[in-house]
């Protein structure tokens, strides 16, 4: 048996998200994509709540906006048909007497935050028999900023034998500049599609700026490679198409 996970966190280290960008997409197509290529059982989608406090956030902050991204992660799973995929909150973990003692054995690490991530990783692989963990980096491959290449070489580095799969970051324009981000964590509504703020976002921005298209076109593409439906080729459309699709399914 093996199987795959995914982390999403819900806050930067001063700024906790708004909601949760379309961009999310890519990390469960391509989680998708390789359960299927190495006939994995299941995905896990690790919620990083807890892990928040940690930056300093308010409880009921976390909350909030923790109770947010699990209603939009369920309506992905259940619009996409993603019936391996199985959403776990770090703060169901935090309790676990078994990741308490993983995480206390790792000693101080310095970084709290690191610390957390090292734990999740190996309570995926001792306990869900994980043997791949996706994630990302950024596009433009600056080491300054933190992705999950940085969690994921600490793990390297302690002979942690996961194999680690990434996408590119986000990209989005703001004032006409490109800028690259987290595919999980959004701060404005205004320069990046979010779950919930359609209404907010110019979807000829797709279709004016070719970065923009080009990285929204491969979102699309991948989503009909494993579904092998047609969208539009006109890509502001296709994405309208893909976000509505997800948004359309009734609470629950």
């Amino acid at each position: 048996m093996n199987n795959v996970y995914f982390g999403l966190g819900i806050c930067g280290r001063n700024k906790i998200s708004i909601g949760l960008p379309f961009d999310v997409l890519t990390l469960f197509l391509l989680s998708e994509k390789v359960r299927r290529m190495r006939k994995a059982s299941c995905v896990f989608i690790h919620l990083a709540d807890s892990h928040a406090t940690i930056n300093g956030f308010t409880v009921e902050s976390i909350s909030q906006i923790s109770k947010q991204y699990e209603k939009i992660i369920n309506r992905i799973i259940l619009s996409l048909n993603l019936i391996n995929h199985k959403l776990v909150l770090a703060s169901q973990l935090s309790s676990n007497n078994n990741y308490i003692k993983l995480f206390n054995s790792l000693g101080n690490f310095g970084n709290k935050y690191l610390q957390m991530e090292i734990a999740d990783m190996l309570w995926y692989k001792n306990n869900k028999f994980v043997d791949t963990k996706i994630g990302w980096q950024y596009a433009d491959y600056n080491r300054d900023k933190i992705d999950e290449h940085f969690f994921d070489k600490t793990a390297r580095a302690l002979n942690i034998n996961i194999d680690f799969i990434y996408s590119n970051s986000a990209i989005y324009y703001d004032n006409k500049k490109l800028k690259f981000a987290s595919p999980y964590i959004a701060y404005s509504a205004k320069e990046r599609l979010i779950f919930g703020y359609k209404d907010k976002y110019n979807f000829n921005d797709i279709d004016s700026y070719a970065e923009l298209n080009h990285y929204f076109k491969s979102i699309v593409l991948l989503y009909q490679e494993l579904y092998k439906i047609n969208f539009p080729k006109k890509i502001s459309q296709a994405v309208n198409i893909l976000y509505d699709k997800i948004m359309d399914i009734s609470d629950f």
